[in-house]
């Protein structure tokens, strides 16, 4: 038996064209895909790249500069976030596997209910944070639309290597770039839920080991000398459980490996684009259209970083609390091979799960704060300069 794992997650990343469905077989499908994927790369990867040259080539004032690197540096995240995807594919299907299956997956109603909690709390997650990322992004659309489109102006500032002087050209600019506004939205939405699920993952199956630990328990005193005579039952529960165990540290690891980079790219550029919003928005005047834009944009980039502390934060306690559980197992009815083995995985608790942000930031509620900390103190160096 075998879990789904983020299905609503994925179907959007494949609707985007980063993330070709593993069961197909038929060469005609993944040929017409991988074109539609290069054309939607192509959007994204092009937008960000024309964006950067008009940066570099005419800065301005320090207040364009700053407003025109809030939106570069966001997509130049997704661009990484997108790469990530196609580049880890393999890896990531290989994680997926280890955790939907034996012995991960729930055995019984209990674990079923247990599961079924979590996986509610990610797609809960995922529609609360797509929805209020894809508000922002319309906002801003609709706010380019109101001020550029009847100017004959790009909603992003951009070099553009050819004329735009036609109809025809200047109109396919100018949805290629909120087409590519769009895709910029929904890697990053697919992205950051997919790795705060797989800390809400780590959780549950946590939670389903201490579940499982309940098993070592005789139910009562009548069946306690049956439970103490029961040594092939303990022996086949404790190698579960070791396997188990060992399939939640694996995965961890895997998950680590595979987005720690891109969790260091987020972290930084987070923390640049929050600082740019906040300079932003003082200088905003107060209930305008430029104003709530900024506004749902600063909102979304704390709790995108938010999410990811909170549930990263959760994983080191959850795991911190297995030595407790057990240790309050009824240890003298357990046989002395079966104890060693409690032991070993009670030592190796002592290490509490992390996930690592490129091997610099624990993704802890006091990274959050250090990371707003910072943020602030770069805010008030740019308040300065200007």
């Amino acid at each position: 038996m075998k879990i789904k794992i983020f299905p609503l997650n994925f179907f959007v990343l494949q609707m985007m064209g980063f993330w070709r469905p593993p069961h197909w077989s038929s060469p005609s499908k993944i040929i017409i895909y991988n074109f539609y994927s290069c054309f939607m790369c192509f959007t994204l990867f092009s937008v960000t790249l024309y964006q950067l040259i008009e940066i570099i080539k005419s800065p301005g004032s320090v207040d364009n500069f700053i407003k025109n690197s809030r939106v570069l540096l966001t997509m130049m995240n997704a661009c990484a976030k997108s790469i990530n995807f196609f580049k880890r594919r393999g890896d990531i299907l290989k994680a997926i596997d280890l955790i939907a299956s034996s012995p991960c997956c729930p055995r019984d109603v209990a674990e079923d209910v247990i599961q079924g909690k979590y996986d509610k709390s990610i797609r809960r997650n995922s529609i609360i944070y797509g929805g209020f990322i894809h508000t922002a992004v319309c906002s801003r659309v609709l706010e380019a639309a109101r001020e550029c489109a009847p100017n004959r102006m790009l909603p992003f500032k951009s070099w553009i290597p050819y004329n735009i002087d036609s109809d025809l050209s200047f109109w396919l600019t100018y949805i290629q770039q909120n087409l590519a506004a769009y895709i910029s939205a929904y890697v990053s939405i697919c992205y950051d839920t997919i790795v705060p699920g797989c800390m809400v993952l780590t959780c549950a199956q946590l939670q389903i080991f201490k579940s499982r630990l309940q098993d070592f328990r005789p139910d009562d005193d009548k069946n306690h000398e049956e439970h103490l005579n029961n040594h092939d039952g303990d022996k086949k529960l404790i190698s579960n459980c070791v396997q188990h165990h060992l399939k939640i540290l694996q995965f961890v690891e895997s998950t680590n490996n595979i987005f720690t980079f891109t969790l260091f790219t987020q972290f930084s550029i987070s923390s640049l684009v929050i600082c740019v919003s906040v300079y932003d928005l003082s200088k905003s005047t107060p209930f305008t259209g430029d104003f709530v834009e900024v506004v749902l944009y600063l909102m979304s980039m704390l709790l995108e970083l938010y999410i990811f502390c909170l549930y990263g934060n959760d994983v080191t306690v959850e795991s911190g609390r297995i030595a407790g559980h057990i240790y309050d197992l009824d240890w003298p009815s357990l046989k002395t091979s079966v104890q060693k083995e409690l032991l070993i995985i009670m030592t190796r608790t002592m290490k509490p799960l992390r996930f690592i942000s490129g091997h610099v930031y624990v993704l802890s509620l006091a990274s959050f704060t250090g990371l707003l900390k910072t943020s602030y103190t770069t805010y008030n160096v740019l308040e300065q300069m200007s």
